[in-house]
């Protein structure tokens, strides 16, 4: 796996024999951007600004991947929930199905109760039933 790399400026100061070893080194791992011209600053000591190619901080690649773990999570759990659900429709119809005739006799027998306390209760005190 390739890590993303990006651009970052070193600004550097050093012997010319310390900064061209450097500049060689990163030039070497092919991640030498650019470079400014060095600038003399006493005798035996330049400053130079280095552009080269570094991976992200160990942090933003922790926090990327926990993003992504949390998203993973995320659907598992969604996809659990939903499997759960579906077998407990699966249930239930089954369970319909089984016992169908039974319900069918629990619905008339409630309906005809409903029906006969309606007609019991017609008009209170009027008399008429």
């Amino acid at each position: 796996m390739t890590t993303d790399l990006r651009p970052v400026e070193r600004h550097l100061i050093g012997t010319a024999h310390e900064l061209a070893t450097l500049m060689s080194t990163e030039h070497a791992q092919g991640r030498l951007v650019r470079w400014t011209p060095p600038q003399r600053l006493t005798d035996d000591q330049y400053a130079i600004a280095l552009t080269v190619l570094e991976p992200p901080p160990r942090r933003v690649v922790l926090r990327r991947r926990l993003r992504l773990a949390v998203r993973v999570t995320a659907v598992v759990a969604a996809l659990g929930v939903l499997a759960v659900v579906g077998w407990g429709v699966f249930l239930l119809v089954q369970w319909v199905m089984g016992h169908l005739v039974l319900i069918a006799l629990g619905a008339i027998v409630a309906l005809a109760g409903a029906g006969a306390s309606v007609k019991s209760e017609h008009c209170p005190g009027c008399g008429h039933r």
